[in-house]
């Protein structure tokens, strides 16, 4: 018996070590996973970028910069100049689509590089030549649509330089509607994103740049013609690069610029607008490096951001008091319109965000309406505005008819108006004092008649008779 109880001490002592071994083995496991749960909280690397000169990738929602390099640097534009081509011949011959023209080769002079190869005499539509512009980046077709639209190619490249001033780009300067290289035309990818945000709120224009295959019908002086999207991100001509979340703009490259890339990809409901100058061109029989980066980077974009909701709708922000009700208690409750979703690093804290109300006036005055939109509420993220959501009150609030009549009376005597009047009726009263004092009055206008002689008053002695009263 006594060896009995001794082995069943011995068995529960072995029990006991194993599950302190398990146990332990269990804790060290958990401290090695602690870690690989930090690392998961940091944003994905960059894909590197060599041989690319100039990126850009921003939020097109809230303006917000994903990742740049060398942005602000004045490049050659290389083919992106057909991005402010297209916008303004789009604009222009949006009503005149069926239109036919007849092709001159005064049109086509002197272009070269990419071309569908425009017959002088040749008939064609205003809608097959911006297919032919925009969506398959031949030069002859953007040529003759500068002279349709500016009558010269000369006249269209001013237009395209004001339109360029006047969306405020700081290094681009255009010689030509195409993109063939002069060491005159500058651009930088952040101007280039200027002008592709105006492109992008062109409809046409993005019908256009987002058309995967396009089929011209024969003409007087050539077959069918049928090409594929210049931009390899959306054309399914080639599946080494095709993203389907990608549309527009424009690719293409000259030697002295490199190749440019600018397309939006839409995932998530997010809008980036990806941005390559200057990049490198691919040794013989390999992939084009532009397009593998760029899908590269605008996946890193949408794994590393996303939307977050911020502020809910109908939710309460603030309480301030309403002014000119009568009742000093009167306060209304600041509300959002419709719930606020901001674009944010994967691993951002939310609570780090601050939230700033600004009221359209300096504070709320009746009367008010139930619903009113009364200002905003602003959401910074490190520095940076990241989203605004609209405020409203929630219940009508009158205006105290006394507490007007007094503001408005208050507002005559600080206004404008007032001092007017003050300063009108002090030089009216200047001159009429001068002609009074000139009058000889020094308070009133004096008498000018002759005067009568004074006469003088001859007093009577009168008797005085004293009677004698009978008592």
């Amino acid at each position: 018996m006594p060896r009995v109880g001794s082995a069943k001490i011995l068995a529960a002592r072995l029990v006991g070590r194993c599950f302190s071994f398990v146990l332990a083995i269990l804790l060290l496991l958990s401290a090695w996973c602690f870690p690989a749960a930090a690392e998961d909280d940091r944003l994905p690397d960059v894909p590197q970028n060599s041989g690319m000169g100039s990126v850009l990738l921003c939020n097109l929602e809230n303006n917000q910069i994903l990742y740049e390099k060398n942005a602000d640097k004045a490049v050659y534009p290389s083919s992106s100049v057909k991005i402010m081509m297209g916008l303004l011949a789009t604009r222009a011959l949006a009503d005149r689509l069926d239109e036919v023209v007849t092709v001159s080769s005064g049109m086509t002079a002197g272009v070269t590089g990419r071309q569908m190869y425009l017959a002088d005499g040749e008939t064609i539509t205003v809608q097959d030549l911006l297919y032919a512009a925009i969506c398959g980046s031949y030069n002859d077709a953007a040529m003759v649509l500068a002279c349709l639209t500016s009558g010269s190619v000369a006249a269209f490249v001013n237009d395209m330089n004001a339109e360029a001033k006047r969306l405020g780009t700081a290094s681009t300067y255009y010689t030509n509607p195409t993109g063939l290289h002069d060491p005159a035309m500058s651009t930088s990818a952040e101007d280039v994103a200027l002008i592709a945000r105006e492109a992008l709120a062109n409809e046409l224009y993005m019908k256009v740049a987002s058309t995967r295959t396009y089929t011209i019908s024969p003409t007087n002086a050539s077959p069918e013609r049928i090409f594929s999207n210049r931009n390899l991100l959306i054309s399914d001509s080639s599946r080494n690069y095709f993203n389907g979340n990608c549309r527009g703009m424009n690719v293409g490259m000259t030697d002295e610029g490199g190749w440019s890339l600018v397309t939006v990809s839409e995932k998530g409901g997010a809008q980036n607008l990806c941005i390559i100058l200057q990049g490198a061109d691919a040794p013989s029989n390999e992939l084009i490096p532009v397009y593998v980066y760029a899908n590269r980077l605008l996946a890193w974009g949408h794994e590393a951001y996303s939307y977050r909701t911020i502020l809910k709708a109908g939710e309460t922000l603030d309480t301030r008091s309403v002014a000119m009700t009568g009742i000093s208690s009167s306060k209304a409750d600041l509300v959002t319109v419709e719930a606020l979703q901001v674009y944010l690093p994967s691993n951002a804290d939310v609570s780090s965000l601050t939230v700033t109300i600004n009221l359209i006036d300096d504070k709320l005055t009746a009367p008010l309406a139930a619903g009113q939109v009364v200002g905003h509420a602003a959401v910074t993220y490190e520095g940076h505005v990241v989203g605004r959501a609209s405020l409203a009150v929630t219940e009508a609030y009158e205006r105290s008819g006394f507490l007007d009549a007094m503001s408005t009376f208050r507002a005559y005597l600080c206004g404008r108006a007032f001092w007017i009047s003050v300063a009108v009726f002090l030089l009216l009263l200047f001159p009429v004092l001068r002609m009074t004092r000139d009058t000889g009055g020094r308070y009133g206008i004096r008498d000018t008649r002759k005067p009568k002689p004074r006469r003088r008053r001859r007093y009577k002695q009168s008797k005085i008779r004293y009677t004698k009263r009978r008592f």
